[in-house]
């Protein structure tokens, strides 16, 4: 009798009790409340979010990598949080939707590309330890912007991007 005092306030009970029409005195019916919902709250604590599908592939210019890109996976249809990722040196990239979840939402997405500029592209040299500007491709501008449409779906998607000077 504690426990239903504590996890349902006697107001709450009596209020439960009608909507499912269950008798106050009924023992089947209190103990059909305490399986029901706790089953309940399992089935919404189980959700994993929302439907996201795995988003990698590569950023070129001219076919060569773009490093140290900003993409962004916008959603249009549905709308909701978008993905966003930066390419690597090699021009690759991984949609992160959270920190903890890669990917972005499954529909139809605006896609944004931004280079960074020259001083934000440095990386460690690993022979010398001193910090140089990697390889950029031919017509590399820094804050070159180009914007896309693509379909998300469920599962794996490769989406390379090639950008224009």
């Amino acid at each position: 009798m504690l426990a239903q005092t504590v996890l349902f306030p006697a107001s709450h009970l009596t209020l439960i009790e009608e909507f499912f029409q269950v008798k106050a005195n009924s023992t089947i019916g209190r103990w059909s409340l305490w399986v029901i919902f706790p089953m309940l709250g399992l089935a919404v604590g189980c959700s994993d979010g929302p439907k996201l599908g795995y988003v990698h592939g590569k950023v070129t210019l001219r076919g060569a990598p773009v490093p140290f890109a900003y993409v962004k996976f916008q959603p249009v249809s549905p709308t909701g949080t978008y993905g966003a990722a930066y390419t690597d040196v090699d021009g690759k990239y991984v949609l992160k939707f959270t920190k903890n979840r890669d990917g972005a939402l499954v529909g139809q997405h605006e896609v944004t590309v931004r280079t960074s500029s020259v001083d934000e592209i440095q990386v460690e040299d690993k022979t010398t330890g001193k910090m140089v500007t990697p390889p950029l491709p031919e017509g590399y501008r820094a804050n070159l912007e180009a914007q896309f449409a693509h379909s998300v779906k469920s599962g794996t998607n490769t989406i390379d991007l090639e950008i224009q000077p």
